[in-house]
């Protein structure tokens, strides 16, 4: 599933000018459900456009806790220029958090598991 899962959430995202999807709030709320799918099986690249939908609130409740949390996962990636624009993303939100709420977000990151791929 994270293959098709990946795919879904390319086709949903806002670049991909797909026609099946009419409606900015249906699209914003359809390529979360997918980043969160993706990111939920470990993909760096989807724990990173969660993270966006979540501090932005595209498609999802504005939570800077949990988009700091998937930062914190995606910045696990071996690409190291992702890794270092992750980390700039980072310390922007960290600047709009409480230190408990950061603290917070580190915590769920070290206790999360993977989902297995169905």
């Amino acid at each position: 599933l994270a293959p098709q899962a990946r795919f879904n959430a390319k086709r949903a995202s806002p670049e991909s000018n797909n026609s099946c999807f009419t409606g900015l709030t249906f699209h914003e709320r359809e390529a979360a459900r997918w980043y969160a799918r993706a990111a939920a099986q470990g993909d760096h690249l989807a724990q990173s456009l969660l993270a966006e939908s979540l501090e932005k609130g595209r498609g999802v409740a504005p939570d800077n806790t949990e988009a700091f949390k998937w930062l914190e996962l995606a910045c696990k990636t071996e690409d190291e220029t992702l890794r270092n624009e992750l980390r700039k993303r980072q310390e922007s939100l960290a600047r709009k958090m409480m230190g408990s709420q950061i603290q917070e977000a580190k915590k769920r990151a070290r206790e999360w598991v993977p989902t297995p791929a169905n």
